[in-house]
């Protein structure tokens, strides 16, 4: 198991300024930073004062969401105890392809590409990179990448943190070319997958070789021995089998009864029997493919 540790910055100060009457006045002075992940709230902090006049106290804190970044900060005077407070707001507003989408991110934009992500994982996040140069932490909604402008250029996809899960990014990458202030609105699925691991058998239960193993995650090709094995949304788990251009079956898996060996599905001996009611229809072409 790892453990994330976030950062924590401790401060003293000690010295002299000069007081209101024209003296010497000593202070000190204590402060505590700490990052943390409490929803929105990304760091809090607290400080102390102390001078001849008595203590002052002071505390902060800022936030972020898919819509919003700010900081907000209330601190009390050591000489009159009188308390202040402000708060700092930034958004970022951005409409394209009749998309509209707001951002909490602290990123420069001369174009941007307005990105809804459609998964069905929890707490995903993904990390978007431009390769001139810029980036973007994304989440599950709707989202603004920042990108360069006058010149074509592609934005990849990769998931963000050490640790990638069982998923495929779909598309893994986007091309863009833009003037400065142009947007495009674009989308992105993040499927869970499973390791299907089976044998192709024809009615006659003889292995079927070369057969084109489909499934909205991706694709993959049976070998002589008829075995294959593919990643499939588990979402959706339907295989979709094709010999010399056509579509020789579905194989619709049922995974909770199945035996599974940590993220392979043991899919053992499939028959694959000529579709009924296609009408000639490709059912998986409304859906991503690998």
């Amino acid at each position: 198991m790892y453990k994330i540790i976030r950062p924590v910055h401790i401060a003293a100060s000690f010295g002299s300024r000069t007081s209101r009457d024209g003296g010497r006045d000593q202070n000190a002075s204590l402060s505590y930073q700490q990052d943390v992940q409490l929803g929105a709230i990304r760091s809090v902090g607290g400080t102390l004062n102390v001078d001849r006049y008595g203590a002052g106290f002071g505390a902060n804190t800022q936030f972020q969401n898919q819509q919003v970044y700010g900081d907000a900060y209330a601190q009390s005077s050591s000489y009159s105890g009188q308390l202040s407070a402000g708060l700092n707001l930034q958004s970022t507003l951005a409409m394209g392809g009749g998309k509209l989408a707001l951002s909490g991110q602290y990123l420069p934009h001369e174009a941007g590409l307005v990105v809804d992500i459609d998964s069905d994982l929890d707490d995903l996040e993904l990390r978007a990179d431009d390769v001139n140069g810029l980036g973007a932490t994304l989440r599950p909604g709707r989202n603004i990448i920042p990108v360069s402008a006058y010149r074509a250029g592609t934005v990849q996809f990769d998931f963000a943190g050490k640790h990638d899960p069982d998923a495929v990014i779909q598309p893994a990458s986007l091309d863009y070319h833009l003037n400065r202030g142009g947007v495009e609105y674009r989308q992105l699925k993040v499927l869970r997958t499973v390791t299907v691991l089976g044998r192709l058998l024809d009615q006659q239960r003889q292995p079927m070789r070369g057969a084109l193993v489909i499934n909205h995650a991706s694709r993959s090709v049976s070998e002589a021995s008829g075995i294959f094995a593919v990643e499939m949304s588990e979402g959706t788990p339907t295989l979709e089998i094709r010999q010399a251009g056509k579509i020789a079956c579905l194989l619709r898996l049922e995974p909770k009864q199945l035996p599974r060996e940590g993220n392979v599905l043991l899919a053992g001996d499939q028959v694959c029997a000529p579709p009924q009611l296609l009408g000639g229809s490709d059912p998986l072409s409304t859906g991503e493919r690998g």
